[in-house]
């Protein structure tokens, strides 16, 4: 039990084999460095971000509890990698109860690397109604074929690019909206993918 925690460096919350072990932060933890999560009953109260930080998922099953945080400054810059988490459902982290425990440009400085169950990459992070945060499914680029033209969909709120090489230099598509009609006669060949909007 602490009121309060200035993590540089790393701190492992890990299992007792003489019993449960629980960690409560009932005050600010001022997240940097490492934290390893191997608990399933871990509190660590509101995160400020400061500086470059990681949450390991170093044993399962592991669950960690924050309070809601969004009145909360995050350092400008500073990101938050979570790394060794799965989508079984035995590496969970929540923000407060609800998907309004983090604002916008919290969640955009928070990265899912290499989540399990996910190909391997980078991953955005969404909170889901529970306060669950979990990684953001990559989106898919469908296309069909409309006569001389390539009809490309896609969901979410996302930026087509195009470039006329698989390697780029890729450029935004401007004012593309799902779906978009592109006119294959003007191009020997086009190469399209998706970036998250600003």
């Amino acid at each position: 039990m602490t009121d309060g925690v200035y993590l540089r460096g790393s701190m492992v919350l890990w299992g007792s084999s003489i019993g449960s072990a629980t960690f409560t932060n009932t005050g600010l933890l001022d997240l940097g460095g490492t934290l390893g999560a191997g608990l399933t009953n871990a509190w660590g109260g509101q995160v400020q971000l400061s500086t470059n930080a990681t949450i390991n998922f170093i044993g399962t099953p592991a669950q960690l509890r924050f309070a809601a945080s969004s009145d909360v400054s995050w350092t400008a810059g500073a990101l938050l990698a979570i790394i060794n988490w799965n989508n079984s459902g035995n590496a969970r982290i929540f923000f407060g109860s609800n998907a309004s425990a983090l604002t916008g440009p919290q969640l955009a400085r928070i990265r899912f690397v290499n989540p399990g169950g996910f190909a391997p990459g980078s991953y955005s992070a969404q909170l889901l109604s529970t306060g669950e945060l979990v990684p953001v499914p990559r989106p898919t680029l469908q296309t069909a074929r409309s006569g001389s033209a390539l009809v490309v969909t896609w969901s979410g709120n996302y930026q087509l690019l195009s470039a006329s090489n698989v390697f780029g230099p890729y450029q935004p598509v401007l004012g593309a909206a799902s779906p978009y009609t592109n006119d294959m006669r003007a191009y020997r060949q086009r190469f399209f993918k998706l970036q998250s909007t600003p």
